[in-house]
């Protein structure tokens, strides 16, 4: 159904419909009258004229477009500040115009027509960066929809962060960026294909020097035996009055050039020792100057030699430093030999204190050839050597052992810019010292079959037991001893221990480096068996360093002799240790006053004499006292205990409990307070006249007389 109101032209007042269908509208100008079947639908096209399009922020104003459906489809480009704007249109019909209907669509935005009713304007907000195509119709009086249809291109652009050159720039920043990441991991894996190369390198050089230094290690090791066996030869040789002087002069150059072997090898030791951080230090307050002027005396000589002259300039006359009096003495010893072996004419050694007295440095200036700069660093390198220096003498260990052994002391040796034509060592050390280096014991030598010789014995005299792995030293340590002792060999420690229960030994001379057992186990062993601590123990080392000393004193070893060793010193060490011991046996025996623990050697023997003493001295007035009720009481065996007493006394036990009895039989007469038949109930003798016989046998008087020549004041104590 149509309908047509005031919009369509009809009076809205005074309408009349006559019999007919006739309607009539009156108005002021006259009237209409029609018939609603006559009407016709309208015909007309509407063509929609888009006017204009306004920019709703204000970025852009207003902007005419003017454009119909018969026209060329319009287009307008917005920036994309612009995307929020608004879009009038109409349609030029005049007949009655506010009846026209109106749709639209946003074509890639709307898929349907939106009816806008008889409003002409639409509002668009925020759209989007692209192209779109405004379509606009409209519909006629009889509400029918033409094909007539209105269209506008609108472009928005992208920001320029968003737009197509933008997305070529990031396009090429992030192809550049990946080139330069792949560049950058290739860079990465070549430097670390490169690191790992030198680190390759290095571990392969280090192997290589390891291995040098292990070869020359086991030399040195290997060396030191047989220098003992020719040293010691030579020693005898020396001193024969039967040698010739063109003879003895050629013994004496091989004497000294074996002492010179032996100092190579010792410093190549060292070296090992202060790289494997097996050379520990023991700081001690030292007097520095006295002991720089020692070492240079030694020095002065073969400075004369050479034409040189060795000036000491010391600023201060007595200091007193911590240092390791061994490793100090290393260093400047290096240092001289090194001024001595370089120098022109002259050597000065200069001693001074720093501002703060914190450290003091030893400055040795010699004016031979200097050292280039390149090199500086090279020469305290392990077996470096100036090319043109290979004439003189020297195996390149003596300056980076002084280094070594200087950075262990917490101080530095470096070569100093002095002059272009003098060379400066500076050794720079603290005065005082906080801590040591630890140290590590040396690898045991392979075992080596103990020889099988024989040695003469004679009855009466003390019996040696020599243990050490090398047969040759092992035999010509024993031809030494067995002039004078019994000997008995072990190849190691077990060895020993198993030989120590069956025979009776009166002292032990142990190598320390040996297979399954070493001295310093061994010592140990002897040391803290009840059965065997009072045998003294002489220990035999290559290890000549302050810490292993210690470490065999502390044991409880009783001598420590380095090799190579003088065998005219063993020999005066082993019988001093048996003369003493017999003298204190001796003591004992002939002193009635002496007390028992006066016969121990170590804690070991005082506690089990101090023990022994106190069990006699309660049973001493038992006649059945012997040897069968002590052992029970020390829970100890009877052989065991036999071999115990005979061992630190050279005597039978029984001999021991008659000796005890007469001591304290002794101090009773000295007290005075008893008759001497009471004493000699007292302490265990059943028959007077054999107390008597055995005390003046004892202590060559009757015990009438030593009461009357000894006797003391009443207040007096006994031991």
């Amino acid at each position: 159904m149509d309908q047509y109101g005031k919009r369509a032209g009809l009076p809205r007042h005074a309408n009349r419909r006559d019999e007919d269908g006739t309607l009539y509208f009156g108005s002021i100008k006259g009237f209409i009258h029609f018939k609603p079947t006559d009407i016709r639908p309208a015909a007309e096209k509407m063509d929609v004229r888009i006017s204009s399009l306004e920019i709703q922020n204000g970025m852009g104003g207003r902007k005419i477009i003017n454009s119909s459906s018969l026209s060329e489809v319009g287009s307008i480009t917005l920036n994309h500040d612009q995307s929020s704007f608004n879009i009038n249109f109409s349609v030029l019909n005049f007949i009655a115009p506010g009846s026209i209907q109106y749709a639209y669509r946003m074509v890639n935005l709307d898929k349907d027509w939106i009816a806008l009713g008889e409003r002409n304007i639409v509002y668009f907000t925020d759209l989007h960066p692209g192209e779109y195509t405004f379509e606009v119709r409209a519909a006629n009086l009889s509400n029918s929809w033409g094909d007539e249809i209105t269209r506008l291109h609108v472009r928005v652009l992208p920001p320029w962060w968003a737009s197509r050159p933008a997305y070529v720039i990031y396009s090429i920043l992030a192809l550049m960026i990946i080139i330069y990441l792949i560049i950058y991991w290739r860079r990465k894996e070549r430097k670390k294909m490169a690191y790992n190369m030198q680190i390759f390198e290095n571990n392969k050089e280090k192997e290589l020097y390891q291995a040098k230094i292990d070869f020359f290690i086991n030399i040195a090791h290997e060396i030191r035996t047989p220098l003992t066996l020719i040293k010691n030869p030579l020693e005898r040789l020396l001193k024969s009055e039967k040698i010739g002087e063109k003879e003895n002069n050629s013994l004496l150059l091989m004497d000294k050039n074996v002492s010179r072997l032996l100092s190579l090898v010792n410093q190549l030791l060292d070296f090992r020792k202060t790289e494997i951080e097996g050379y520990r230090l023991n700081f001690v307050r030292t007097e520095v100057v006295s002991l720089l002027s020692e070492t240079a005396k030694r020095f002065q000589d073969i400075a004369t030699e050479n034409n040189l002259l060795l000036n000491l300039d010391l600023s201060v006359q007595e200091l007193y430093v911590f240092v390791d009096r061994e490793a100090l003495t290393k260093i400047m010893s290096n240092l001289f030999s090194n001024a001595v072996k370089y120098a022109a004419k002259s050597i000065v050694v200069r001693l001074h204190l720093s501002a703060d007295y914190e450290t003091f440095m030893i400055d040795f200036i010699n004016d031979g050839v200097p050292v280039p700069t390149e090199m500086r660093d090279k020469i305290f390198e392990p077996f470096y050597r100036i090319k043109g220096n290979e004439d003189k003498p020297g195996t390149g260990l003596g300056l980076p052992l002084a280094r070594s052994l200087a950075e262990m002391h917490h101080g530095t040796l470096a070569l100093i810019d002095f002059s272009n034509q003098q060379t400066l060592f500076r050794i720079t050390l603290p005065v005082k010292q906080t801590g040591a280096v630890k140290t590590t014991e040396e690898e045991p030598q392979p075992q080596i079959s103990q020889p099988k010789l024989s040695y003469i014995v004679e009855e009466g005299r003390p019996t040696v037991l020599i243990v050490e792995d090398n047969k040759e030293m092992s035999a010509f340590i024993a031809d030494e001893v067995n002039e004078n002792y019994n000997v008995l060999l072990a190849a190691n420690g077990s060895e020993a221990l198993e030989l120590l229960k069956k025979q009776s030994i009166q002292l032990i001379i142990s190598d320390v480096m040996m297979p399954v057992m070493d001295g310093f186990a061994l010592l140990q062993q002897v040391k803290s068996d009840i059965e065997f601590s009072h045998i003294p123990v002489i220990l035999l080392t290559a290890k000549n360093t302050m810490q292993s000393r210690l470490e065999g004193l502390e044991l409880g070893a009783d001598a420590y002799i380095d090799k190579p060793f003088s065998t005219s010193l063993l020999m005066v060490q082993i019988s001093n240790l048996i003369s003493n011991r017999d003298n204190i046996r001796k003591f004992y025996f002939n002193s009635p006053i002496a007390n028992m623990k006066s016969m121990a050697y170590t804690k070991a023997d005082e506690n089990f004499l101090e023990k022994l003493n106190d069990i006699i001295n309660e049973n001493i007035g038992n006649p059945e006292l012997d040897v069968n009720k002590i052992a029970d009481l020390m829970h100890l065996s009877r052989p065991t205990l036999y071999r115990k007493i005979r061992a630190i006394s050279d005597l039978t036990p029984n001999e021991l409990i008659k000796i005890s009895r007469l001591k304290k039989a002794a101090e009773l007469l000295l007290q005075g307070n008893m008759k001497i038949y009471e004493i000699s109930e007292t302490v265990g003798f059943s028959s007077q006249s054999y107390f008597w016989s055995a005390f003046i046998k004892q202590f060559g008087m009757s015990p009438s007389k030593y009461a009357k020549e000894n006797r003391v004041a009443p207040n007096q104590s006994f031991p």
